[in-house]
């Protein structure tokens, strides 16, 4: 039953997707971002279940239907092809140097995933964020009848005003095998974290070519804080996997000139923000982004329609964390019991800046544990940037929408209620992980492929 609740989410996203996006992208591409989207779905669609109170084969009848209808319309259309090769993939050198960075990016996924089971087999029920928190969450949504218990601040490290992208995941994948086992939450976080890794390396795959995506997808292989984030059931790396979503699909826009893909990126960033509160600040990031890259260019008027089809896609599922925000969820922990005059000497506090600023600075050269953006920089010295920054509006959107987030989050560090230094140790690199996959994207986006550049010498 836990394979059929996969499977028939699953379905639901990746028909979606095929239906969405015809061009020439790869299977893998799709997969992911299909079955991501999914997840997604049928999250949203078990809190509405969960509301209405009927009983669960109606909700099971309707996650049927809605599968089998989408794939029939698949089936008519012809757009879902297995077969299909991208052009990069057609037009790929496999020289030795490809091959030894393929064998590299298979050691570094054994390793990951052997990093990943070890981890699993000794915490199970994840770290404390995972069964406080969202395991605990979707506890409460598993008994239908019970589930407003939850929204209550008097449950220390309970969070009850999180959203519910995850809780909802597990407490259906528990409806439809009719327990509670760990296996439903360890595949998920299989899923996202090593999803999030093909999603990294089938996008660069698509756009720049396989070279690309064998090392990018190798970096992020090698990051290990980001691995175990993922294998203790965190929701930082799901967020991730949203956040990567939104940017992919807008990329692939400007690259194919899909309207569709619009809508779809809306659904994704609504996505992130049912995921985490942070993926509520990386939505208001990217539409304030977004607006201020269309003001300065002169053009907002003129993308008026692209506006609208993202907000199709976005506005049933704000409408959903809306209702849940506004008239069930407590206030959040961070502003419960603050004053304006709390809040007033703490962000007149310089110390409090110097605090957070050193830990960001630490985390920033050192993502997740690992001193990436070394290697990156490295990497960009021997190749060099393939565009101008300027003349990607993904990049810039992206870009933007990073600095954003990282200036908002600044500032919830500042006036946190938490003892400071506690609360940027035990969050702040996980704070780096949710970025890190889309930074990954975009970094590869812009500079050449050190097979390229061989072949430029050659």
């Amino acid at each position: 039953m836990l394979i059929y609740s996969f499977i028939i989410s699953f379905m639901i996203g990746i028909s979606l997707i095929s239906i969405i996006l015809k061009e020439r992208t790869g299977i893998l591409l799709k997969f992911t971002l299909g079955s991501g989207l999914g997840l997604a779905i049928s999250s949203f669609l078990y809190f509405l279940w969960v509301l209405s109170g009927a009983d669960f084969i109606y909700f099971q009848g309707f996650e049927l239907i809605l599968a089998f209808t989408l794939l029939f319309i698949v089936y008519k259309n012809n757009t879902f092809d297995f077969l299909k090769k991208t052009d990069k993939d057609e037009n790929e050198n496999y020289s030795f140097i490809f091959k030894f960075f393929q064998l590299n990016f298979l050691f570094s996924l054994f390793l990951a995933l052997t990093f990943f089971f070890v981890i699993v087999q000794k915490y199970p029920d994840g770290l404390r964020d995972a069964f406080t928190i969202w395991n605990a969450h979707a506890k409460f949504l598993l008994f239908g009848q019970h589930w407003k218990d939850c929204l209550t601040n008097d449950i220390m490290w309970f969070h009850p005003d999180y959203p519910l992208l995850l809780p909802g995941i597990v407490a259906r994948g528990w409806k439809y095998c009719s327990n509670t086992s760990e296996i439903v939450p360890i595949t998920l976080s299989f899923f996202y974290l090593f999803g999030t890794i093909a999603l990294v390396g089938s996008a660069i795959a698509a756009l720049r070519g396989k070279f690309q995506a064998l090392i990018s997808s190798s970096i992020i292989l090698g990051m290990f804080f980001l691995v175990g984030c993922g294998a203790t059931q965190n929701a930082d790396l799901p967020l991730g996997f949203y956040i990567l979503s939104t940017i992919v699909l807008i990329k692939l826009y400007t690259e194919f000139n899909n309207k569709y893909l619009l809508i779809a990126s809306g659904m994704a960033a609504g996505s992130a923000a049912w995921c985490k509160n942070e993926g509520l600040l990386f939505l208001y990031s990217l539409v304030a982004a977004g607006f201020i890259l269309m003001v300065f260019s002169k053009k907002l008027w003129q993308n008026r329609d692209k506006i609208c089809r993202f907000i199709a896609g976005l506005a049933p599922v704000l409408l959903i964390i809306m209702f849940y925000k506004l008239k069930l969820a407590p206030t959040n922990d961070i502003f419960l019991l603050q004053t304006p005059e709390l809040l007033t000497r703490k962000l007149l506090d310089a110390s409090r800046y110097i605090i957070a600023l050193k830990y960001f600075v630490g985390s920033v050269l050192f993502m997740g544990g690992f001193a990436s953006p070394f290697v990156l920089v490295l990497y960009n010295l021997l190749t060099g940037f393939k565009v101008n920054i300027k003349k990607d509006f993904t990049v810039c959107l992206t870009f933007l929408t990073l600095a954003i987030m990282l200036f908002g989050e600044f500032f919830i560090y500042i006036i946190t209620p938490h003892n400071l230094e506690w609360h940027l140790e035990t969050s702040i690199n996980r704070l780096f992980i949710q970025i890190l996959p889309v930074f990954i994207f975009c970094y590869f986006l812009i500079t050449h492929s050190l097979e390229e550049l061989l072949d430029d010498k050659q």
